[in-house]
């Protein structure tokens, strides 16, 4: 049978912040440090009935550490890297999905086309260009 909930103490906020930078969602955070889900989202939202910004900001700055550590690996293969004296080239697909995330105007897959005229004048210059 479980013990009484866990009560929010200070010390919380770091190891928030370290699980929440290693990349654990809310459920596994809430798990490790022994509370219930809903009890943690209480925590953190700032309309919740037990809100402690603190550890709301810990949560925040780890998963912007975690983001950012991300965004720097996929630079590094995107552009090539060099570690332990060995040189790794640059990752074409990591290029593609940093451009098309970056610049989505420019490097999209999708392509539109605009066709002026009346359907039946478009249709029947395409029903010519058929082979028969």
């Amino acid at each position: 049978m479980p013990g009484p909930p866990l009560k929010y103490k200070k010390e919380l906020d770091d190891v928030v912040y370290k699980l929440s930078l290693a990349g654990l969602t809310n459920e596994r955070i809430a798990s490790h440090i022994g509370i219930h889900e809903a009890t943690f989202y209480d925590w953190i939202k700032e309309n919740g009935s037990y809100y402690h910004a603190s550890l709301s900001e810990a949560l925040k700055r780890g998963r912007e550490g975690a983001v950012s550590k991300v965004v720097e690996s996929l630079l590094q293969k995107a552009t090539g890297y060099e570690m332990n004296e060995k040189y790794y080239p640059a990752d074409t697909a990591a290029m593609i999905f940093f451009l098309k995330n970056k610049l989505p105007e420019a490097w999209k897959d999708k392509r539109e086309t605009e066709v002026s005229g009346d359907a039946a004048s478009v249709l029947s210059e395409i029903a010519k260009k058929l082979p028969v």
